[in-house]
């Protein structure tokens, strides 16, 4: 299905869904995007992807609604967007890959500065920053870490073994161990490359 708008399109998401929805904080953050529940106890809910929304119904199917508003070219941080709501912008990077950008966002009750994909930041700078690094991950493929491998905290065992957080890699314990560095390449889907 296609909506011109975000306003139709969760007008169309009204009608397909049954009843009343609230976000649903937990599974939005673990997802990286908003989740919305349904009330009436049905496990029906929409998936908030940006250009789309994922309504998916009780009997296990999904029904996409495509966004397609018109798009305009500014810019954002210094850098080339096309701005296709308000405050949604996005990157169509030449390999076809694309970055959404969200200005203004709500996330877990709190406004912040900057959404880029699936990361919150709370100053243009560091929103910058991030994203000139993901624009030529995206571009790449590759990670570069500006430092040489380190070593596992002895904390979290030999090899990782007795890690607190594995495959959550959420502490700040986890910034700078090389198993955590390595989730998160797989997650991206691009392969590290340390600096020595």
């Amino acid at each position: 299905m296609k909506a011109t708008n975000i306003k139709e399109a969760w007008s169309i998401a009204d009608s397909i869904i049954s009843g009343d929805y609230l976000q649903d904080g937990l599974r939005s953050q673990r997802a990286g995007y908003d989740i919305y529940v349904s009330t009436n106890g049905s496990q029906e809910f929409i998936c908030d992807l940006g250009s789309r929304l994922e309504v998916n119904k009780a009997d296990g199917t999904s029904v996409n609604i495509w966004i397609e508003e018109e798009e305009t070219n500014t810019d954002i941080l210094g850098i080339p967007v096309k701005q296709t709501f308000e405050n949604t912008f996005h990157i169509p990077l030449s390999n076809g890959k694309r970055i959404d950008i969200i200005k203004d966002p709500e996330h877990n009750g709190s406004l912040w500065a900057w959404k880029i994909d699936t990361q919150i930041f709370s100053k243009d700078e560091y929103a910058k920053g991030y994203l000139k690094e993901l624009i030529a991950e995206k571009l790449t493929g590759l990670r570069i870490i500006h430092h040489k491998e380190k070593q596992i905290p002895d904390i979290c065992g030999v090899n990782g073994a007795c890690c607190r957080h594995p495959k959550e890699c959420n502490t700040m314990l986890c910034s700078d161990c090389p198993i955590a560095l390595q989730f998160f390449a797989e997650r991206d889907n691009v392969t590290l490359v340390y600096m020595s």
